[in-house]
């Protein structure tokens, strides 16, 4: 009884009225000025928070947003970006908690089940606590439960937020604090969720009511979205539809304005894009 007070009020902060109501749409980032623009967001709120060096005037940068079965979601208030997170699947090149916590990762490969992480979150500071952090969420959340079988999802969060995710999603700890390296030495928690006991926990605390800016994240994550019918693929039916808009000029793009040398990722990841992206060098 107590827990389900504290959801609810933890709720309530987190989906606070607004006048932006209406004009907030969650959906799948699809052309690469949507993804340079999310990622110069991240980049912004990642130095604003001290997670990376204030000099770096650049994009932020992620090797696992570019692998092709991964997912970017954003949230627009009108035409600007203000909110960001990925669903990063367990691919050739891992997980960015490969990073930090390798035992957990290492745990679920052995146990050969489906997982993916949580990542990139984003919100702009000037639309802080307006409801954004939820509705992202409950975007990740629609789209893994319609389109995606992935039983466990993982995030590595700061101690101070561990117990929001504890309560809303039914996170799980899994392991000790690490200090995550290529985020300034941040404290990081590893949590794991199982993601069909989570989605029935969501459904049963009505934690994402549909009182608010759902319309928008649900119409425009489904493949009968009218962008996507435009492009007249014969798969739409599936998720197999979204294909992100990469090509190799975005990639050199990306590189270029990170500063990032190919030859300078670990060899795993340098295989796989130069295998994706032949003339990348």
């Amino acid at each position: 009884m107590l827990q389900g007070i504290k959801n609810l009020r933890i709720v309530s902060h987190l989906n606070k009225s607004s006048s932006l109501k209406e004009n907030i749409t969650i959906k799948l980032a699809s052309t690469s000025d949507e993804f340079f623009e999310a990622m110069w967001l991240i980049s912004r709120e990642y130095v604003r928070k001290g997670l990376i060096k204030s000099e770096l005037k650049q994009p932020y940068f992620s090797p696992y947003l570019i692998i092709p079965n991964n997912r970017l979601l954003i949230a627009l208030h009108g035409k600007q970006i203000i909110g960001t997170i990925s669903l990063i699947e367990d691919s050739p090149i891992g997980i960015p908690m490969d990073n930090v916590h390798m035992n957990e990762t290492v745990f679920l490969r052995k146990k050969s089940v489906k997982f993916a992480e949580i990542g990139s979150f984003a919100i702009d500071s000037n639309y802080q606590h307006l409801g954004i952090t939820l509705q992202l969420y409950k975007a990740i959340f629609s789209y893994v439960c319609e389109y995606r079988n992935i039983e466990y999802i993982l995030a590595a969060v700061h101690p101070r937020v561990a117990g929001i995710y504890k309560n809303l999603f039914k996170f799980e700890q899994v392991g000790d604090i690490q200090q995550y390296s290529t985020l300034n030495n941040a404290k990081s928690v590893p949590l794991q969720l199982n993601t069909a006991n989570t989605i029935e926990f969501i459904k049963k605390t009505n934690a994402f009511d549909k009182n608010n800016y759902s319309y928008h994240t649900e119409h425009q994550l489904n493949p009968n979205y009218e962008y996507y019918k435009n492009l007249n693929l014969n798969n739409a039916n599936s998720d197999f539809y979204y294909i992100p808009l990469w090509q190799e000029s975005h990639i050199k793009k990306y590189f270029n304005q990170c500063c990032v040398d190919v030859k300078s990722l670990p060899e795993q990841q340098r295989t796989i894009f130069q295998w994706l992206y032949p003339t990348l060098n």
